[in-house]
C-alpha cells in the first residue's frame, strides 16, 4: 500500500516543499504521494506529516515546527553543533538527512566512477602500457602530464643518499590529489 505525506494547503513555503521533496527523494518514501490539506481528520489518516498539525514527534513521523513551546535545533537533538532552531525541513533533514545523502551518493558512484576511469585513470593505464592517445606521428611531447610528473620524483641516478620511499609518499599524494580534485570535473 502506497503512503501518504501530509502537508498545509494555502501558500506553500521552502520548508514544507524542501521536507517532502526530501522524503520522496528516499527509497522508502519514494512512491507516497502528498496531500496538502489543514483538514485534522485528513491530516491524521496521513503516515507522516510536515509543517502542520501541531505536533513534532519522530516516532509518530510529524515534523511540525509552529508550537509555541517548540525551539529543537540540531544541537538539542544531538545530531549537529548548530543552533538555529528548526524547520519542517531541518527536522526531516535531521532524522532522514543521512539516509538521502547517502542514497543520493550511491546513485551518483556508477556515473563517478566511469568519470574517474575516462576522464583520469584511462591515461595512467594507457601511458603504463604504451598505448598512444593518438594514431600517427605526433606533433608535439607531453613531459607535464602526471605519468610524466610522478616519474620526475624518482631520485636521480646522480642524487647523493635519496628516500625513494619519501618520494614514493610525495608520488601517490600527488596522483591522489589530482584524483579527487578531478572528480568535480
Amino acid at each position: 500500500m502506497v503512503g501518504v505525506i501530509g502537508t498545509h494547503n494555502g501558500k506553500f513555503h521552502c520548508d514544507e516543499v524542501l521536507a517532502c521533496y526530501m522524503l520522496k527523494r528516499l527509497n522508502q518514501f519514494r512512491d507516497y504521494s502528498v496531500v496538502r490539506t489543514r483538514d485534522p481528520a485528513t491530516l491524521d489518516t496521513c503516515d507522516i506529516v510536515v509543517d502542520v498539525g501541531a505536533v513534532y514527534d519522530h516516532s509518530k513521523k510529524r515534523y511540525d515546527h509552529h508550537q509555541k513551546e517548540f525551539n529543537e535545533t540540531m544541537q538539542t537533538l544531538s545530531i549537529l553543533d548548530f543552533n538555529t532552531k528548526l524547520s519542517s525541513a531541518g527536522l526531516v533533514y535531521a532524522h532522514y538527512g543521512r539516509q538521502l545523502v547517502a542514497e543520493v551518493l550511491l546513485e551518483m558512484v556508477g556515473i563517478l566512477y566511469r568519470k574517474l576511469y575516462e576522464t583520469f585513470v584511462e591515461a595512467v593505464d594507457a601511458i603504463d602500457n604504451g598505448i598512444p592517445a593518438y594514431d600517427g606521428i605526433p606533433r608535439y611531447h607531453v613531459s607535464g602530464g602526471l605519468s610524466g610528473r610522478v616519474g620526475h620524483l624518482n631520485p636521480h641516478w646522480n642524487e647523493v643518499n635519496p628516500n625513494p620511499d619519501e618520494r614514493f609518499q610525495q608520488a601517490m599524494e600527488l596522483a591522489g590529489g589530482l584524483l579527487f580534485s578531478h572528480k568535480n570535473h
